[in-house]
C-alpha cells in the first residue's frame, strides 16, 4: 500500500471515529427526549442476532437500585437507541443475573469469613440482562418535538454503548405498537407492577370497532373481572363512531351492575392515572325487570313498581353511601306510553363542613317485562331453547289440533295445557302423526313456560307485554336486563336471556334495512356458563341449539356493529364455540391447569396462575405483540358486597 493510500485509510477512519462520536451523542440525546437512561448495551459482551438473540444489556447501578421492581423483573420493557441507526429498537427482558462482585474478584471462597461481613461494594457491580428485541421505530426531531414512525420487526444487531432508557409511557405505547385508541382494559405492567413515569402509566386499549370481534373475560371468583367489566362499561360510554355512543346491554345475574349508577366507595390512585379525576356516572339506566304474577300480587300502579324495585335494589346501598356521608333523595313517578314503565330519580349529595353539594343526578327507568301469549304464539317455537328440533317443527301442528279438539277460542297459555292434559298421548300420537315423544317434549317445556309466571301478567289494569327495543332504546344508553332482583326460576332466566340476545339482534337488522342512525351496541353477560354451557352440564338439545344461535348472532352481528362481552370462571364451563369465536380473550387468575387450556406462552401462564387480583393477560388479534399483561385499577364505579 503506498503512502498516498494509507494516508486516505486513516483519513477515512478519523471521519468514521469522529461519524460515531456524533452518531452516540445524537443516541443519548434522543434517548433523554424519550425516557430516562438505565444503562447501555454492553462493551464486553458480543451481540450476534439468531435464535436466540444474544444481546447484553448492561444497567448502571444508581439507575437499577432506583427501578429495581422492573430492572430487575424478566418481561420488562426497554428501549435503546441504536448508535449505528439511531432507531428506537423496543426490547424485552428475558434473563437477568446478579453478582457479589467483590465475591466474585476472591479467588479462593475458603478464604472467605465464615460469617459473611456486610460488604456493599460487592453490589455496585452493572447488572447484566439478556434482552428480546421486539420492534424498531424510527425517530425523527423536529426541534423539540421527537416523532415516532411505525415500527417493523427489529432484525438487525444492535449496537454495542446504544444507551437503554426506561421510556416514558405514552413512549412505551407506542414502542409496544399498543392502539392509540380505543377504551382503556387497564395499566400496563411488568408481573403485576404497573409501569409508571413522571406520575404517568402506560395505557392498553383496544380499537373500539376491534370489541366487535368479542371479548371473552375468564378468571376464579374473587380475582378481578366483574371491577374489569365495570371499569370496561364506564369507559365504553365516552366513544361514539360515526357521532353515536353505543348501547351496551348488560345480563345481571347476581345484582352487581344496577350499581353502576352509584359513586364508587374507593379512592385508587391508578385509576385517576388512567381516566382521569372526574368520573362521570351514568345519568340514565334503562332497566327491564322480569314481572311474573307472584311478584305484583301487591303492586298496583307502576309508580309501586318503581317503589319496590327501589327498596329491593337500591335501598341497601343507600344505607351504605348516608353512612359514609351522602344523602341520597329518591322521587316515583310513571310513563305510559309507548311503553309502560315506572321511574326513579335519584339526587346524590355529599355532606360536608360548607353544606350539601350534589354529586349527582340518575333516572332509572323500570320497564316490566312479560309475554301476550296470544302475541307471542307463534314465536313460542323459539322462546324456550329447551324444545327438540322436531318439537318446533310440530308444535303449530300441535295447537291447531288442540284448538280444534276445544271447539273455543283458546286465549292463554295454561288454556291450552288444561286442554292438552285432558288428552291421551297415544290418541295425540296417531290423530297428528306426531311421535309420543316429541309431544312430551313440547308438554314439558309448554309447563316450563307457564310455570315461569311470565305470561299474560296484568299491573292493575295495565298489560305487560314485551317491550319492543326500538321504543326504548337510543343511542348511548345502557339497558340492563335484571334477572337477579326479579327472583325467576334458573329456566326462565335462560329463556330471556338469550330472547333478549335474539331481540337485539332483530332490532340491528332492523336498524340497518330501514337506513336509520346505527349505533355500536355491545352485550355483556356475566356468569355466561349458565347460558353457553358446554356438552353434558345441560340438556343436550339445549347446548346444539344455543351454540349455534351463538355462532350465528355472533359472526352476522358483527358486521352489524354488535359485539358480545362474556365472563366466566373456567374455560371447561364454557362452550367451546365461546372460545373459537371470541378474539380476544382477557385473563384473570386461573388455576394452572385450566390455563394450559387457553395456550398462553410458558411465561404468562405461570404469571397468570398465581397472580393478585386485578391482574390480566390479554390475549388478541389486535396487539401486534399479540400478548400483554395489565392491571386494571378498583372499580370506578359502585361496587357493593352486601357481606
Amino acid at each position: 500500500m503506498t503512502m498516498e493510500n494509507e494516508s486516505h485509510s486513516l483519513r477515512s477512519e478519523l471521519e468514521l471515529v469522529e461519524e460515531i462520536e456524533g452518531k452516540i451523542e445524537e443516541a443519548r440525546k434522543r434517548a433523554e427526549e424519550l425516557g430516562e437512561i438505565v444503562g447501555e448495551i454492553s462493551r464486553y459482551e458480543e451481540v450476534t442476532m439468531g435464535s436466540p438473540p444474544k444481546i447484553v444489556a448492561s444497567f448502571y447501578p444508581n439507575a437499577y437500585f432506583k427501578h429495581k421492581k422492573l430492572l430487575a423483573a424478566v418481561g420488562n420493557y426497554v428501549g435503546v437507541i441504536d448508535v449505528g441507526t439511531l432507531e428506537l429498537i423496543s426490547a424485552r427482558v428475558s434473563s437477568i443475573a446478579r453478582i457479589d462482585t467483590m465475591a466474585a474478584i476472591s479467588s479462593d471462597a475458603k478464604s472467605m469469613p465464615s460469617v459473611p461481613i456486610p460488604a456493599p461494594h460487592g453490589l455496585v457491580g452493572k447488572p447484566a440482562a439478556n434482552i428480546e428485541p421486539l420492534l424498531a421505530l424510527e425517530v425523527k426531531t423536529e426541534g423539540d418535538n421527537v416523532q415516532l414512525g411505525e415500527g417493523r420487526a427489529a432484525r438487525y444487531a444492535i449496537e454495542p454503548q446504544s444507551p437503554i432508557i426506561l421510556p416514558k409511557p405514552e413512549i412505551l405505547e407506542r414502542m409496544l405498537a399498543l392502539p392509540s385508541a380505543g377504551p382503556i382494559f387497564g395499566a400496563l405492567t411488568v408481573g403485576e407492577e404497573a409501569i409508571e413515569y413522571g406520575n404517568k402509566v402506560a395505557k392498553v386499549r383496544l380499537p373500539i370497532e376491534d370489541l366487535l370481534f368479542h371479548i371473552l373475560i375468564l378468571g376464579t371468583t374473587g380475582s378481578g373481572k366483574t371491577t374489569f367489566i365495570k371499569n370496561l362499561i364506564q369507559d365504553l360510554r365516552n366513544y361514539e363512531v360515526n357521532s353515536l355512543k353505543p348501547v351496551i346491554f348488560i345480563v345481571d345475574c347476581n345484582g352487581d351492575y344496577t350499581q353502576i349508577i352509584f359513586p364508587s366507595e374507593c379512592e385508587d390512585e391508578l385509576a385517576k392515572k388512567l381516566y382521569g379525576e372526574n368520573i362521570h356516572l351514568p345519568s340514565y339506566i334503562k332497566v327491564i325487570l322480569p314481572t311474573t304474577h307472584e311478584f305484583v300480587k301487591n303492586i298496583s300502579s307502576l309508580e309501586t313498581l318503581a317503589e319496590r324495585y327501589y327498596e329491593q335494589a337500591f335501598s341497601w346501598i343507600i344505607k351504605r353511601l348516608e353512612h359514609e356521608g351522602y344523602k341520597v333523595e329518591s322521587e316515583f313517578s310513571k310513563v305510559d306510553e309507548p311503553t309502560p314503565m315506572g321511574t326513579i330519580h335519584l339526587r346524590i349529595l355529599k355532606r360536608e363542613d360548607s353544606g350539601e353539594r350534589l354529586i349527582h343526578e340518575v333516572k332509572i327507568s323500570i320497564i316490566p317485562y312479560a309475554f301476550k301469549f296470544l302475541e307471542v304464539k307463534k314465536e313460542i317455537k323459539n322462546l324456550s331453547p329447551y324444545f327438540t328440533e322436531q318439537a318446533r317443527e310440530l308444535l303449530d301442528r300441535l295447537f291447531k289440533y288442540i284448538e280444534e279438539k276445544a271447539e273455543r277460542q283458546l286465549k292463554t297459555l295454561e288454556e291450552y295445557i288444561k286442554e292438552i292434559a285432558g288428552m291421551s298421548a297415544r290418541d295425540i300420537e296417531q290423530e297428528t302423526n306426531i311421535h309420543r315423544g316429541t309431544v312430551m317434549n313440547i308438554i314439558r317445556n309448554l309447563i316450563i313456560l307457564n310455570d315461569s309466571g311470565l305470561f299474560d301478567v296484568k299491573i292493575n289494569e295495565t298489560e305487560i307485554k314485551e317491550p319492543k327495543l326500538k321504543d326504548i332504546v337510543e343511542q348511548g344508553d345502557i339497558v340492563l336486563l335484571d334477572i337477579y332482583n326479579a327472583d325467576i326460576q334458573p329456566k326462565a332466566g335462560k329463556i330471556l336471556a338469550l330472547r333478549l340476545l335474539d331481540q337485539v339482534f332483530a332490532w340491528k337488522k332492523q336498524i340497518e334495512a330501514v337506513g336509520e342512525p346505527n349505533p355500536l351496541a355491545f352485550v355483556v353477560i356475566d356468569e355466561a356458563h349458565r347460558f353457553f354451557p358446554t356438552h353434558g352440564l345441560e340438556e343436550e338439545s339445549y347446548v346444539v341449539l344455543v351454540a349455534s344461535k351463538l355462532e350465528r348472532i355472533a359472526r352476522m352481528g358483527r358486521a352489524r356493529g354488535l359485539g358480545l362481552i362474556l365472563a366466566t370462571h373456567s374455560p371447561k364451563d364454557i362452550h367451546q364455540v365461546v372460545l373459537n369465536l371470541c378474539n380476544t380473550k382477557v385473563v384473570f387468575r386461573l388455576e394452572s391447569t385450566l390455563v394450559k387450556e387457553l395456550g398462553l406462552p410458558r411465561d404468562y401462564a405461570e404469571l397468570i396462575s398465581k397472580a393478585s387480583d386485578r391482574i390480566m393477560v390479554i390475549k388478541s388479534h389486535a396487539l401486534r405483540l399479540h400478548y400483554i399483561t395489565a392491571k386494571t385499577p378498583l372499580s370506578v364505579v359502585g361496587h357493593f358486597k352486601r357481606y
